[in-house]
């Protein structure tokens, strides 16, 4: 199924969820309140769903990435720290770089390294108990 004819539509929208993530993550502590942490763990996650029905691999990655550590954070197992805040920001950052990318030259910026280390900052899954 070709999804060109969508892709304006997938950037307006994508850019409204990071504009949400822009708007409230330099607010983001461990007292930030509860809807505030929601809107972010939406926004994260409806870009992350967009982007992989698009085709757009990094951007889904980076986003579920984003997306479990807003839920790490509402569920108390991601501690708000600077490495957190430092990551999450530059998370922002390169998904506004990858939305030009995408549409200038219908590409995506490699965001595998910024990937890996959100996902180094995830909580480990609880082992299975015997």
């Amino acid at each position: 199924m070709d999804l060109s004819s969508y892709k304006s539509l997938y950037l307006k929208s994508a850019r409204e969820y990071h504009g949400n993530l822009v708007a409230n993550v330099p607010s983001l502590s461990e007292n930030t309140p509860t809807d505030v942490l929601e809107i972010l763990h939406r926004s994260a996650h409806s870009l992350k769903g967009q982007a992989l029905v698009m085709g757009y691999k990094n951007v889904g990655q980076l986003s579920k990435t984003l997306e479990f550590l807003f839920k790490g954070i509402i569920n108390h197992t991601v501690s708000v720290n600077s490495e957190i805040t430092e990551f999450i920001k530059s998370a922002t950052d390169q998904l506004a770089v990858s939305f030009a990318s995408i549409e200038q030259s219908n590409s995506e910026p490699d965001l595998s390294v910024l990937i890996q280390k959100g996902e180094s900052l995830l909580p480990s899954p609880s082992s299975p108990t015997a």
